[in-house]
């Protein structure tokens, strides 16, 4: 991908904190077709809901369901391709159709009749009143929908001036488009049709439109006076400015079919279209065709603008998606789940971050009707092979032991120092006033524990495979029940690994929070916890990276970053000294917050110097080397710095 390209919504999601994903192909491999994006689809879905509610000033539910992009007048439906690309018209698209939500009167439409009757005047056949007829309504309500949404496009830009990238965007595909601005400097579609008249209406805003290529143009821009479009102060007021041009429409091209009359009879017109059903004017009032004065047809502009009607009329066709991707991607959301840009010396990594596990994620373990097709890999298929729920309470009692030595931190301790020369009035020494006593004071020393706060990150690596990954999570299920015991520590657990997208054939970085004590009970961890395992690689420091605003959301006043690793940062793109110097810096970061940072290298049988050497690089000379049958000394030691003031 061209690493020069900005789309317009970089403006307003700076690259170190982004959701949305990049599909980079390997140019030395087969082109491969990759499946959806559920992490990416369920961000621009976030974001561009974000962004509707904000301009229509409602909560209006922007979803994936169907085939087309539309409103409602409830909600607005997206395509199911979107991505960083298109994603600025996409976004320009929904917000214009949220708008419709609250600023076009649905009920004005349904009255056209009526106002037509009263712009036209009523329509008489044998000298009875008639109806206009059906086409005459659809040009009408074709010229309607296009002035409608420059009205609605005119309040969002003078209201919302931030977000006209995103109209900029949804203008130049559409209106814009090379082969319309071919048609008008060409000046093809000059034979007075009402196809043709529709087609520079709505091209009005491109720079090549010429208002003298057609007879009455020029009248008809002005009747419509596009720059002054606020003057219409709703949408029955565009209805009968529509009508008025429709008149002026009609009057041109009755004109170019020898019809004598400075004033269009609709009477005689609808007859006449009637009556020629099978003629190419029949298409008078109709959609109809781009036509030239020698009958050759430009099928690239016709088709351009088709596309314009079919965005005018509300009915641009988008990609539908499976029940499979609608579940995936809805599920994706309940977890949480979003790409944190995270930058290493000019490469960008999409790292995945989950921020909960979701009952989703455990139902596509063993259920074949399961849609849910999410990224999260650390979740095994039995408890056999996995942690497994025996560890789980074997853990839990080894944390009420520990929780027992902690419950001092529930009480508060208090000394009261008396014959104090100020402070508070202890009674009990007035007496001893009018003896010459003044020191007749009191004060009270109350000293409590501190809160405290406890991110113990896990490498879910596959080298974590067996003993190693289960005494980690041993000791730290120990940790998080000795913490419930008391009222002032928080605990967060999480699993740092790659995931493999199956679907679209990358593996991304993944930080998965797997409980966090402020949001989570312990029963969150017996739900869970015995189906995990390891699998996937080493990305440290873009983990670190990821999760450290969430970390900086908490309030404590002793902070704990705690790592349990076995091996050396790697992932795709991230190895060697680049990867270990970047995570050293970002711990350093961690740190230089005032984040007390322990980190543990698990390791079993022979360990290489090397190893040593960079993981004391990455962690700091305090970081320390243990067997796997000592991960409770771990526990011990954080339940020890716990009991500190």
């Amino acid at each position: 991908m061209n690493s020069n390209y900005k789309r317009y919504t970089d403006f307003w999601n700076p690259s170190d904190d982004s959701w949305v994903v990049d599909s980079f192909l390997n140019d030395d491999q087969p082109i491969v077709k990759k499946g959806k994006d559920h992490v990416a689809l369920a961000g621009y879905r976030r974001a561009i809901s974000n962004f509707v509610n904000i301009i229509s000033g409602k909560s209006i539910p922007v979803t994936f369901k169907g085939r087309d992009s539309y409103t409602t007048f409830d909600k607005v439906v997206l395509s199911g391709n979107i991505d960083e690309k298109n994603f600025d018209f996409n976004c320009g698209l929904a917000m214009h159709e949220g708008s419709h939500i609250t600023y076009t009167d649905k009920t004005a439409l349904e009255a056209m009749q009526v106002i037509l009757k009263e712009e036209l005047g009523p329509v008489k056949r044998d000298g009875q009143p008639a109806n206009y007829n059906f086409e005459l309504k659809k040009l009408v309500k074709q010229i309607t929908n296009y002035i409608e949404d420059r009205r609605i496009d005119s309040i969002v830009y003078k209201s919302a001036p931030g977000y006209r990238g995103y109209y900029q965007a949804l203008y130049k595909k559409y209106f814009d488009a090379r082969s319309i601005t071919k048609a008008f400097k060409m000046k093809i579609y000059d034979k007075p049709t009402v196809a043709n008249y529709l087609f520079y209406i709505t091209g009005m805003t491109n720079q090549f439109c010429n208002s003298n290529d057609l007879p009455g143009l020029k009248q008809i821009f002005k009747t419509i006076d596009l720059n002054n479009v606020s003057r219409l102060k709703n949408t029955t007021d565009v209805v009968r400015l529509s009508a008025r041009v429709a008149k002026l429409i009609i009057k041109e091209v009755l004109k170019y079919n020898d019809q004598d009359a400075n004033e269009p009879n609709l009477n005689k017109a609808m007859e006449k279209f009637e009556q020629n059903d099978n003629t190419e004017d029949s298409d008078m009032f109709t959609n109809g065709s781009l036509s030239t004065k020698d009958g050759k047809l430009d099928s690239t502009a016709s088709n351009a603008f088709d596309k314009v009607k079919k965005l005018i009329n509300g009915d641009v066709k988008k990609t539908s998606l499976t029940a499979n991707d609608l579940s995936t991607i809805q599920g994706v959301e309940s977890s949480g789940s979003e790409y944190k840009d995270v930058e290493v010396e000019g490469v960008t990594h999409k790292v995945l971050l989950v921020k909960k596990l979701t009952p989703e994620m455990l139902e596509n373990r063993y259920s074949s009707n399961s849609h849910y097709n999410g990224p999260v890999n650390i979740l095994g298929y039995s408890e056999k092979h996995s942690f497994g729920l025996n560890r789980v309470e074997d853990a839990m009692r080894l944390g009420t032991i520990l929780g027992r030595k902690l419950q001092i931190r529930n009480e508060d301790r208090s000394l009261k120092y008396t014959r104090k020369d100020a402070g508070r009035i202890d009674k009990r020494l007035i007496a001893e006033l009018g003896f010459g006593n003044d020191n007749v004071f009191s004060k009270t020393l109350v000293t409590n524990f501190k809160k405290a706060s406890l991110h113990l990150t896990i490498d879910f690596s596959s080298s974590m495979n067996g003993r190693k990954l289960n005494n980690s999570l041993k000791s730290a299920v120990a940790i998080a029940k000795a913490a419930s015991m008391v009222t002032n520590i928080n605990v967060v657990i999480s699993a740092r690994n790659t995931t493999w997208m199956r679907n679209r054939r990358e593996a991304k970085p993944m930080m998965c929070i797997l409980y966090d004590s402020k949001i989570n009970k312990l029963s969150h961890i017996r739900k869970y916890f015995p189906y995990l395992q390891s699998a996937g690689l080493t990305p440290e420091g873009l983990c670190f990276e990821a999760v450290s605003k969430l970390m900086k959301e908490g309030n404590s006043e002793d902070n704990y970053f705690v790592n349990y690793s076995d091996g050396q940062p790697y992932s795709p793109n991230y190895s060697g000294y680049r990867a270990i110097k970047h995570t050293k810096r970002i711990v350093d970061n961690i740190r230089h917050t005032g984040t007390k940072v322990l980190s543990y290298f698990i390791y079993e049988g022979d360990m290489y110097r090397r190893d040593k050497q960079d993981f004391k690089t990455m962690y700091g000379t305090d970081s320390q080397f243990i067997d796997p049958t000592n991960m409770m000394d771990v526990a011990k030691t954080l339940n020890k710095a716990f009991l500190g003031k």
